[in-house]
């Protein structure tokens, strides 16, 4: 069974500086309940291919791959080792210069 589920915020902040914060897995414990540390497993710069895994917490073990990128516009992970598979495609869209609706 598939499912779909979406999110939307608008943020009072360039949807660059928007997207380069929630790009980067090591800021997720800071927005995402349940995470206490998420790390790269591959060196920067994040592009299609980038991996990070979330260290123990209650989604501990789950390791993650990066399979789309356009930076600053969007990008695509999809679970790689997981209890249960999980694609997630953040976007940013822009509406000024400082301020953007954020999609998950």
């Amino acid at each position: 069974m598939q499912m779909d589920l979406y999110v939307t915020r608008e943020v009072g902040r360039s949807a660059e500086a928007v997207f380069d914060y929630l790009s980067d897995a090591s800021n997720n414990p800071d927005w995402q309940e349940g995470m206490r540390r998420c790390d790269w497993t591959t060196p920067p710069p994040v592009t299609i291919g980038s991996a990070a895994g979330f260290l123990p917490g209650s989604i501990g073990g789950t390791r993650f791959e990066v399979t789309d990128y356009q930076p600053g516009r969007r990008m695509t992970v999809s679970t790689i080792e997981s209890t249960f598979p999980i694609t997630v495609e953040p976007s940013m869209h822009p509406l000024g210069e400082e301020r953007c609706r954020w999609r998950l």
